[in-house]
């Protein structure tokens, strides 16, 4: 070696060390592979499609907390009585028992109120007998309850969605009734999501479709499948993707989550998705993924996948919601390089440089 090219050397080797031996925060660790944490669920479930970390804070003491993995399982058998396979939540220690996950109850303490949110109860204290079948409005069957499970904000809430939940119209509100006369009514594939406690207790449902025009079925919001992703963010509010709005351009809805009934924030706030706003043509499935941050200051902006979009290219169109008004402001689109590629079916943000 030349006696340059080992001065180089030496001087990187020591400066590397001076940067390991000044910082606190290096701390190197290996993956566990010969105990690793390994779950079951019911047979044909789909366990697993769906994970997210959660924890349980049993007061304000320090360290003073449960860890849970919560696991979609969208095919699973609801403990909603007259619901069949309409997906569940489970909970499961962390422990290297693989049959100790349970159930958490989701469906059938839901209302026409909307918000059924008490703030109190344990949902281990909810019997089985006290959940109610599903109405005669709706359909839980095949509705893929856990197709997404996120969980977070101040309060650690827990968000969990089926996009394909099935809500039955009453035709003589139509301008034409789509099913005939003396049909069972229309039915509107837009999804619901429900907000659960800390403590798994039920909190309330959102259906951010629900109440929308639905004169012109698919061109407006009778097919939204609301729920198809979701992310619940640092400010307290869930970002919920609807690739199915307005012909299947899609859409994102932003709602608060967190807070009182009487002080929450009950706008929900979206993205611009009418044929004349919308950043993207119809077919491009907004909304397929979802995720937000502090992208570009103080304020909140979101993020939302459209895989065919971009001519088949697919495209991630970011949005702000500095000024909370309707429709957010599009900021930029990022469009793939591929056709077929899927580009934008998933999406993950991450704060690399440490500043909030």
């Amino acid at each position: 070696m030349a006696h340059g090219t080992w001065k180089r050397w030496h001087c990187l080797v020591a400066t590397v060390a001076s940067i390991l031996l000044l910082s606190n925060s290096v701390l190197p660790f290996n993956l566990e592979t010969r105990q690793l944490l390994d779950k079951q669920g019911p047979q044909g479930s789909y366990f697993g499609y769906s994970v997210a970390g959660h924890t349980q804070r049993a007061g304000r003491a320090a360290g003073n907390v449960t860890n849970w993995m919560l696991v979609g399982a969208p095919l699973g058998q609801n403990l909603q009585p007259g619901s069949t396979r309409s997906g569940a939540l489970f909970r499961c220690p962390v422990s290297l028992d693989s049959n100790d996950c349970t159930q958490v109850i989701t469906d059938g303490h839901r209302t026409d109120d909307i918000d059924d949110e008490d703030g109190t109860g344990d949902s281990d204290n909810l019997y089985e007998q006290r959940l109610e079948p599903p109405g005669k409005d709706e359909i839980k069957n095949n509705q893929w309850l856990g197709v997404t499970v996120e969980t977070g904000g101040q309060e650690n809430k827990i968000f969990v969605c089926a996009h394909r939940y099935i809500k039955i119209n009453n035709p003589q509100s139509l301008a034409y009734p789509a099913s005939g006369p003396g049909s069972t009514g229309l039915y509107l594939g837009q999804g619901v999501c429900y907000v659960l406690n800390e403590d798994f207790s039920f909190g309330f449902a959102v259906e951010v479709c629900r109440g929308r025009s639905i004169e012109r079925e698919h061109q407006q919001y009778a097919f939204c499948q609301s729920g198809t992703s979701g992310a619940v963010l640092p400010d307290g509010t869930a970002l919920i993707g609807t690739p199915g709005a307005m012909t299947w351009k899609g859409t994102l809805f932003n709602v608060a989550i967190e807070g009182g009934f009487l002080s929450r924030d009950k706008f929900q706030y979206f993205a611009p998705h009418d044929n004349l706003h919308s950043p993207v043509p119809n077919y491009s499935y907004l909304g397929m993924s979802v995720t937000g941050g502090r992208f570009f200051g103080e304020y909140m902006a979101y993020a939302g996948g459209a895989p065919r979009a971009a001519q088949g290219n697919g495209e991630v169109v970011i949005f702000s919601n500095r000024y909370k008004k309707n429709p957010f402001d599009h900021v930029v689109s990022l469009r793939g390089e591929q056709f077929g590629s899927g580009f934008g079916s998933t999406l993950a943000s991450a704060d690399i440089n440490g500043d909030g």
